[in-house]
């Protein structure tokens, strides 16, 4: 279960805080890494499908886009997951990356 904690922004300055909900214990790691396995697992199956189509008739395939939205899938991964790391602790630039990621 998650948690709410609020957490001052500066030291000594109980006038600015921000709050944040943090799980207790090892069920949220094993939640997430099994979110990030389904994730990887589509991504994958979704790489090979597109692959196996490349060679049938254009007019009756769309294995280009999907390679693209595949591509692009990877290029969001792979750049969003060390910044969601990086503003772990600056909640304005976490908030702003999560919110970004999600409409990318």
């Amino acid at each position: 279960p998650l948690k709410w904690q609020r957490q001052p922004v500066k030291e000594g300055d109980p006038s600015s805080t921000y709050g944040f909900c943090e799980s207790e214990g090892n069920a949220s790691t094993a939640f997430i890494t099994l979110l990030v396995l389904l994730d990887l697992s589509a991504l994958v199956l979704a790489c090979v499908q597109a692959y196996r189509a490349r060679d049938m008739n254009d007019e009756l395939t769309e294995s280009r886009w999907l390679g693209v939205a595949c591509a692009s899938w990877v290029q969001v991964l792979a750049i969003g997951a060390p910044v969601i790391a990086l503003t772990r602790n600056q909640p304005v630039a976490s908030y702003f990356v999560r919110s970004a990621l999600v409409f990318l």
